[in-house]
């Protein structure tokens, strides 16, 4: 008489969540750690740097907050992303990168556990599609808040795959303080949160706004500062617009064609495998609908915004960087279970794999080094800011205070841009405000990218007034 099987449903979830690592997730582990170092290393030999305005931006704000605590609230920072990365970015700029290189491996790594029912070919495919993605590793080297929105993403999935509802949604709850592509994933994290029935849960996808209306209230006494300070919204159409398919139609210099390619095909066999695959048709609707669905949904919100030309868009292809690891998880479950059926009796179905592996690797790496050209080499624009930011620092070390719009020049001159003893950031210039704002010897920078874009200031009007004294000009 065979014995009784146990079903309770706290060891059922403990046997999917502990099951002990095997050696093809060890190999995947290193796979994603060799290509998160190899990224650490193409940083420190670029003299380059690749975002110096936003990721200049996002790592004076990581590196100044232990001096300005209100910094981590910080919205345009990304609080979660302030914090996480603050000790990092106390080694300089290149700490940043090192951070979302840890950000990517255990990405990976989630990623990985994540793939445990669609096989080991899955889960080394997975970090070889996410992180060779070719704007994925722009954003890893550039120190960027993209890879840590997608670790959240990737994190809550696997919780929802290991039946942890009430953990996933408080990690959820963490996505708009990492990237303001939340709106293109919480949604759907609440959607299936009600489709499984999981109601108790539900409510702990507002646990981290709680907690940031906390503090902000007790900071700024504004509980909805949030909301109210929104940077995003403040932008409007600074930026003007594009084509309404813009991302559609360069979608592969963001995803490589190796996950563009796969991630379609995986998006059309997905009925095909639902319906073969009845053991895993959990599984698989809840991967449409919490990774596949939020990547369509991004894609698309992006594209709007940029059409429309509002709330800041700027058509940065980075944005839909936010999107990538859902895509491999997604695109790895998907093909991976659909491999499992279609090759379930046949002969050296492993070597079969692994030929498939080292193709996929092999067409990943060609088609990276089509997309990006590594190290990065300081260009025309950064050599002028260079300049400039060395010339503010010359005339600073007599006292002056400085006055400046972009971010670049605090971080060339190795200025505390948050300090009012020594740096002011400039948006608008009021005339009737310049005998009152500004001090003999004050030194203001005027750019123009953002000078005029950002800070409204027309160079003629500074060049005809005579209250300002030209000092030097720097011109590629």
């Amino acid at each position: 008489m065979m014995p009784e099987i146990n079903r309770d449903p706290l060891l059922m979830r403990a046997s999917r969540s502990w099951r002990p690592i095997s050696p093809v997730e060890y190999s995947a582990l290193l796979l994603g750690m060799l290509f998160a170092v190899a990224l650490v290393v193409i940083r420190a030999l670029g003299e380059g740097l690749l975002e110096k305005g936003d990721g200049v931006s996002h790592y004076l704000i990581a590196r100044y907050c232990w001096r300005h605590p209100t910094l981590l609230l910080d919205l345009w920072g990304k609080p979660l992303f302030t914090l996480m990365a603050s000790p990092f970015a106390q080694a300089g700029h290149i700490g940043v990168a090192v951070f979302n290189a840890v950000v990517a491996v255990v990405t990976a790594w989630f990623g990985v556990l994540a793939l445990r029912r669609a096989g080991g070919a899955a889960q080394v495919a997975f970090p070889i599609l996410m992180i060779l993605a070719p704007q994925y590793v722009l954003m890893v080297i550039a120190g960027m808040t993209e890879p840590l929105f997608g670790l959240l993403t990737v994190l809550t999935v696997l919780l929802l795959i290991w039946d942890r509802p009430t953990m996933a949604a408080v990690v959820a709850s963490l996505a708009p303080f990492a990237r303001p592509e939340y709106v293109a994933f919480l949604p759907f994290i609440g959607c299936w949160l009600l489709l499984d029935r999981k109601w108790r849960a539900l409510p702990w996808c507002l646990a981290g706004t709680a907690v940031y209306m906390a503090l902000t209230a007790i900071s700024f006494g504004d509980p909805f500062w949030f909301w109210a300070e929104d940077p995003y919204h403040k932008a409007g159409a600074a930026y003007g617009s594009g084509p309404w398919n813009f991302f559609v139609q360069r979608a592969d210099e963001v995803f490589g064609l190796p996950l563009l390619l796969t991630g379609l095909g995986a998006l059309l066999l997905w009925p095909v495998v639902w319906r073969a695959d009845r053991n895993e048709r959990r599984t698989h609707l809840l991967m449409l609908l919490t990774a596949a669905a939020p990547v369509i949904a991004i894609v698309a919100i992006h594209s709007a915004l940029w059409f429309i030309g509002t709330r800041g868009s700027a058509g940065l292809l980075r944005v839909l960087v936010t999107a990538v690891p859902l895509a491999a998880l997604f695109t790895a479950m998907t093909l991976g279970r659909g491999a499992i059926l279609l090759f379930a009796n046949v002969p050296r179905s492993k070597v079969i794999a692994g030929l498939g592996i080292l193709c996929l690797g092999g067409w990943s790496v060609w088609d990276l080094d089509q997309h990006v050209d590594l190290p990065a080499q300081a260009g025309a624009d950064q050599r002028i800011l260079d300049e400039a930011a060395a010339g503010i620092k010359k005339y600073h070390e007599q006292g002056a205070l400085v006055f400046s719009t972009h971010p670049y020049m605090a971080f060339g001159a190795g200025l505390d841009p948050y300090d009012q003893r020594v740096y002011h950031t400039l948006y608008g210039l009021e005339d009737d405000a310049v005998n009152t704002r500004f001090r003999v010897g004050d030194l203001l920078l005027w750019d123009a990218q953002l000078g005029t874009n950002e800070s409204g200031i027309k160079l003629e009007t500074l060049l005809d007034d005579t209250r300002f004294t030209l000092l030097e000009t720097f011109e590629p």
